[in-house]
């Protein structure tokens, strides 16, 4: 199984013969209000909240993330619901498809729970109107108080986004998979920047049988640690590689799993991966495989080494 650092929806495959659409500025999405879209790195869109909707978020806040296909859009979307025994906001999965410049598609809530953001269970994204940017020109200009105003906003989502993972941690040790996933990705909503987050929500996912998403999150977590040296060490990154490694393989993946093992035997603690490696079960679809068993030789031989010294 996986370490404990490890760490939308799955869809059938679309034909990805046109270039990702490349949106950035301001959009209004709907009631849920007037978001920055900036495309990223592979086709990842994300929106962060700006102002004038209906759930009363803090600007800046990440309210929209995922991936074309194509034209079509496959991630998720944090809103506010409303009903009885409803989570006041909660992430959902979302798929869309752009169109002429808008991307539109539905969102399923929770059973008896409805949200002031949809027009019914549609959300529709399309560019801000000249009414919408004077809505929320104080968020966008640059003077003193508008700063201040920002950086406060940013220190109050990033403590947000602590206690979101407190209570995460907390529903992870009690093995309640499916409210950990809930918290881990609320706390990703206030502040995607931290890779132990990324990691964790990695770790449910599997647990939860998700293996593509658990093999997407702890693939975000190696790529968000490796921007965060020197704040993390070898050790944490060895099992970072060690947990993709085993996404990997539940994935299928048997040659990118063994090159990951590789990278966490490398650069981390050998003398507890290793003995991992040899009975980890989510690595049981590489075990066979030559590269699998000469990786293992190979940290063998150089934690030999190291004891001679």
């Amino acid at each position: 199984m996986a370490r404990a650092t490890v760490a939308v929806a799955i869809l059938a495959a679309f034909p990805t013969l046109a270039a990702p659409p490349a949106l950035s500025g301001l959009y209004r999405a709907g009631d849920l209000g007037v978001v920055d879209l900036q495309s990223a790195e592979a086709g990842r869109l994300v929106a962060r909240y700006k102002g004038a909707g209906s759930c009363a978020f803090k600007p800046e806040m990440q309210v929209l993330s995922g991936n074309f296909e194509g034209d079509v859009f496959l991630g998720t979307v944090f809103l506010c619901q409303e009903g009885p025994s409803c989570d006041r906001e909660k992430v959902f999965p979302f798929f869309a498809v752009f169109h002429e410049g808008a991307l539109a598609g539905d969102v399923k809530l929770d059973t008896g729970c409805s949200s002031r953001a949809l027009e019914g269970k549609r959300l529709n994204i399309s560019m801000a109107t000249a009414e919408d940017r004077l809505l929320i020109n104080q968020e966008l200009d640059n003077s003193a108080s508008s700063i201040a105003t920002k950086n406060a906003n940013r220190k109050e989502l990033e403590k947000l986004a602590r206690e979101s993972l407190t209570q995460g941690l907390l529903k992870l040790k009690e093995q309640n998979f499916a409210a950990a996933r809930t918290q881990f990705e609320r706390s990703l909503t206030y502040d995607d920047s931290d890779w132990k987050t990324w990691s964790y929500l990695g770790q449910v996912e599997l647990k939860l049988g998700n293996v593509q998403k658990g093999l997407e999150s702890i693939q975000k977590a190696v790529v968000v640690a490796g921007k965060s040296k020197p704040h993390i060490t070898d050790e944490e990154m060895g099992d970072l590689f060690y947990n993709q490694s085993c996404a990997q393989s539940r994935n299928g993946k048997k040659r990118e799993a063994v090159n990951s093992l590789r990278n966490a035997l490398k650069v981390g603690d050998v003398a507890t991966l290793l003995p991992s490696a040899q009975q980890d079960p989510d690595l049981d679809a590489v075990r066979e495989e030559p590269d699998f068993k000469r990786a293992l030789v190979d940290a063998k031989n150089r934690k030999d080494k190291r004891g001679a010294r």
